[in-house]
């Protein structure tokens, strides 16, 4: 069997988006939203950017990447969707004491939203090295850390990382993802977490569509 054209189309421009390096220890705070007819993300970023002396959006793009001092942002465009992924450094505090989201708003100048999106969910995602967290049971430090016993995960990347989360959603509306880093490199943490946004995004969205 093979593929059609707008399935390789598709396929080709999803892996050809550029991704927002990560590096540990790392903060990210990933929104889904709803768009109106005729949204335009070139539109939509263009005095941000200018603002914070940037290079902004090329008209008719369907995705950005911009770095403002410490802080990294990226936009992405779908069917159905504006996706917007922010990540900050990592600090000393707990895990979700206070998100990538929560710095930038008291930190830094953050991005207007135009009229017509609304927020459908959120993620935070917050990576920790394997150093930095008292003993060597990553599922104990994840219960901690969720205040929960319902937590799912385990290894990835070659055992490289373990990742939990609950699959709770907390009171601002958004599910929460711990990554516990045993020295991963740069690159395959940036396509760990790219990878984890994606999967969490279109499970939300699919479950919009249940009745």
């Amino acid at each position: 069997m093979k593929a059609d054209r707008e399935s390789r189309v598709l396929n080709a421009e999803w892996h050809a988006r550029p991704g927002l390096r990560a590096s540990s220890p790392l903060r990210c705070s990933h929104l889904v939203q709803t768009k109106p007819d005729g949204y335009e993300l070139a539109a939509h970023v263009k005095d941000y950017c200018q603002q914070q002396g940037v290079p902004g959006a090329v008209a008719g793009t369907r995705h950005h990447t911009a770095r403002v001092g410490s802080f990294g942002f990226k936009w992405e465009l779908h069917t159905e969707s504006l996706t917007t992924t922010f990540m900050v450094d990592g600090n000393a505090d707990t895990p979700f004491t206070e998100t990538a989201l929560d710095h930038i708003r008291q930190h830094g100048s953050f991005p207007a939203r135009p009229d017509g999106l609304k927020t459908f969910s959120g993620v935070h995602i917050e990576v920790v090295k394997k150093f930095d967290i008292d003993g060597d049971d990553g599922f104990a430090y994840a219960r901690d850390v969720f205040n929960s016993e319902n937590i799912l995960g385990g290894w990835m990347s070659d055992r490289f990382a373990q990742v939990w989360t609950t699959f709770e959603t907390g009171a601002d509306g958004f599910t929460r993802i711990l990554i516990i880093d045993h020295d991963l490199s740069e690159g395959r943490l940036t396509r760990l977490v790219q990878r984890l946004l994606d999967i969490e995004t279109y499970r939300m969205l699919a479950m919009k569509a249940l009745p």
